[in-house]
């Protein structure tokens, strides 16, 4: 998740490049790093660019789909962190709806087994967060 925070915060420049993951620990509390990496990537977002394409390596793709991955990727491994740490809420609603509009897009056949594990079936009245989380292969966690 620390790779994709610095990776879509380097977006908003035009262009990310291609590297390998950072490995080793930071000395900071893991959480409180991630924290502080959404916060940044939200500082460097705000105001959205304007540009139509931003380039991934050598790849031009649609700015707004650079987004709506950024979106989806924090949303799920954000949940992912909550639930690894006993915190885990919903999906706020709206959110959760506009990025099954678009998960179909950057959740291929390809990314199964490596990125998102398989998806799950959507139990029936699911709310978007759970439908969502089912599409990105999690199993939302029953609420009381």
């Amino acid at each position: 998740m620390e790779d994709s925070l610095l990776a879509f915060t380097e977006a908003v420049t035009g262009s990310v490049a291609i590297r390998p993951p950072v490995s080793g620990r930071s000395s900071v509390e893991p959480v409180r790093r991630l924290r502080t990496l959404a916060g940044e990537l939200l500082g460097a977002w705000e105001p959205p660019p304007t540009r139509g394409t931003t380039r991934i390596g050598t790849a031009p793709m649609a700015t707004s789909l650079v987004a709506a991955a950024g979106a989806l990727e924090i949303a799920v491994h954000g949940w992912d962190v909550g639930e690894a740490t006993g915190g885990a809420e919903a999906i706020p609603a709206a959110l959760a709806g506009e990025l099954l509009a678009v998960a179909p897009v950057l959740i291929g056949p390809h990314d199964r087994g490596v990125r998102f594990a398989a998806a799950r079936p959507i139990v029936a009245g699911a709310n978007e967060s759970d439908r969502l989380l089912a599409l990105a292969g999690r199993r939302p966690t029953p609420r009381r």
